[in-house]
């Protein structure tokens, strides 16, 4: 064990257990544990951890599978989060921790009305304190996640992000979604750990815009793949970035279908989620991307005022990035896509002297200039 307070309820466990259990025999049982071959565990470690299976053993309520309480997922994987795997595992959480936990008070409640309901409930402790799992349940955990990340793993080699090309036949696209989904309901089935699930969501994103380029892909399908991939990354307590950056892509998604307001709604969503974070390069280069997106959206449904109003935030947002000579080639890219745009906006409402003006700074009569698309 370490330096931290034992967990209150773990404690008076061990306290009665080494009541009953004379130290000889207790010493003779991590004797035997060491010839066995671990290494693992300190005398400390061997006494809780017998303590607590054997009083799991003779009350098998503490071995109720995370799955099998009756909480919504959300409550639920909250707790996979914070590796909560059995009722054992939940006992040993103060009621201080969980507080700190559930940033939802209703859910919180809800918790302690599951354990109110089995004549349990929380110690308080105002520190930190050390706990111990059921092993068995662990391992099993374990088990099912590595068997989840090898599936990941052999899915991303059979079809890396560096190559997506084979994905451009339908053929090999749909061994793609059915070896996503199969993956999917292998974690859905055991639980897997939320971390790991939000790794799965992340790759399966990737091939989405491939989907609903090339094979008309339901922009439904596609949106519940993002929206698990949100989920799971909330839940994993992702960065606004993070948040904002997947809700961009998903917005692309509906970009990409021409539904322009439901495209806005999400890179809204993604520009509120970083625009009060403090500055930065990545999350100045996001801000930029979501403003020209919006003036795409707002260029196809011809609010143009709008669209000419989001192309000038986008540029305001590069021009910070002005002083970093490793983002100059993408910096100058992006404004001239800008720059294009503004060019057309200008044609469109029939203003050529401002087209001209936006179509020269995009070099857009550089024979040799190729416009950068809206992504």
């Amino acid at each position: 064990m370490d330096n931290n307070p034992v967990n209150p309820w773990l404690g008076q466990l061990i306290l009665e257990y080494r009541r009953n259990h004379p130290d000889d025999e207790l010493r003779r049982g991590y004797r035997d544990y060491i010839r066995g071959g671990s290494t693992k565990y300190s005398w400390a470690d061997y006494v809780g951890r017998t303590a607590l299976n054997d009083y799991a053993s003779e009350n098998p309520v503490f071995l109720m599978p995370r799955s099998e309480m009756p909480l919504p997922e959300h409550t639920r994987d909250i707790l996979n989060y914070h590796y909560i795997l059995c009722l054992a595992d939940l006992m040993q959480m103060t009621i201080d921790e969980l507080d700190l936990v559930f940033t939802d008070k209703q859910e919180l409640q809800l918790v302690i009305s599951f354990l109110a309901d089995n004549n349990l409930h929380l110690c308080s402790w105002p520190e930190y304190t050390y706990k111990l799992c059921i092993e068995s349940i662990d391992r099993e955990r374990e088990n099912f996640d590595e068997i989840l990340n090898r599936k990941l793993e052999s899915i991303k080699q059979a079809f890396p992000v560096s190559d997506l090309g084979k994905l451009t036949r339908t053929q090999y696209y749909k061994e793609a979604i059915h070896l996503y989904e199969e993956a999917a309901r292998y974690a859905q089935r055991h639980d897997c750990c939320v971390t790991v699930c939000k790794e799965l969501y992340y790759s399966y994103c990737s091939i989405m815009e491939t989907g609903i380029i090339r094979f008309h892909l339901s922009i439904e399908y596609a949106g519940h793949v993002f929206d698990r991939l949100i989920y799971y990354s909330q839940i994993c307590d992702a960065t606004p970035l993070e948040l904002a950056v997947s809700y961009g892509e998903y917005g692309d998604l509906f970009y990409l279908k021409g539904l322009n307001t439901r495209a806005l709604e999400k890179y809204k969503t993604a520009l509120d989620l970083v625009i009060d974070e403090p500055q930065e390069t990545d999350r100045d280069d996001a801000i930029s991307r979501f403003y020209s997106m919006m003036g795409s959206c707002y260029r196809g449904l011809k609010y143009y005022d709008n669209a000419i109003e989001s192309f000038n935030k986008a540029l305001e947002y590069l021009d910070d990035l002005s002083f970093l000579d490793d983002w100059a080639q993408h910096r100058k890219n992006r404004m001239e896509s800008a720059y294009s745009s503004l060019a057309d906006i200008y044609e469109e409402i029939g203003n050529q002297e401002k087209a001209d003006y936006y179509h020269n700074l995009a070099g857009d009569n550089d024979p040799d200039h190729n416009s950068d698309s809206p992504f």
